[in-house]
């Protein structure tokens, strides 16, 4: 457990609780989170006991350093960076119990997410392809995903093993 004054805890918990809201990204006509969200769901038993695990682990461990730019994962050919836009992104939100977890163990999780879009510009098929391990905040990223919206230019009608980066900086 991270042992330090109390109130520089709750100072640290407040501090990164301001800065995740204004770090996340711009979002522009995004749509409402599914009902069954991750971040609505606070109570769900089953992410109490993922957020635990992780911070249980986080007390033994330190998560892995992000990438270097060589070994981050890159679009497949199916899915060309200027012909699929960024339509609208919305922002990340954490349950405060990992927010807590993430500020007690100086966590910044990263995650790379391959996916695909259709024509209307919804994700589908969201998987974590490389990620700092937190398994909570891979669940986190999925969702934040599933909710962006992408425009296909250029004839495109439909894209594949497209990649993106969600984290926490």
């Amino acid at each position: 457990m991270w042992q330090g004054n109390p109130y520089r805890t709750l100072a640290r918990a407040v501090l990164a609780a301001a800065l995740l809201a204004l770090a996340g990204c711009a979002a522009s006509q995004a749509p409402e989170p599914p009902a069954t969200s991750f971040t609505s769901s606070m109570h769900d038993p089953q992410i109490t006991q993922q957020i635990m695990a992780d911070s249980a682990w986080l007390q033994k461990n330190r998560l892995p350093k992000h990438p270097l730019a060589a070994a981050v994962p890159k679009n497949e050919a199916t899915c060309p960076s200027d012909k699929v836009r960024d339509k609208g992104r919305r922002q990340m939100v954490l349950p405060a119990d990992l927010m807590t977890t993430m500020v007690m163990h100086d966590a910044k999780p990263w995650a790379y997410l391959r996916f695909d879009v259709d024509a209307d510009g919804t994700p589908l098929n969201i998987t974590v392809d490389s990620s700092s391990g937190l398994k909570s905040f891979d669940r986190a990223a999925i969702e934040t995903v599933t909710s962006w919206r992408f425009e296909l230019t250029g004839g495109l009608k439909e894209a594949h093993g497209c990649v993106t980066e969600v984290a926490i900086t």
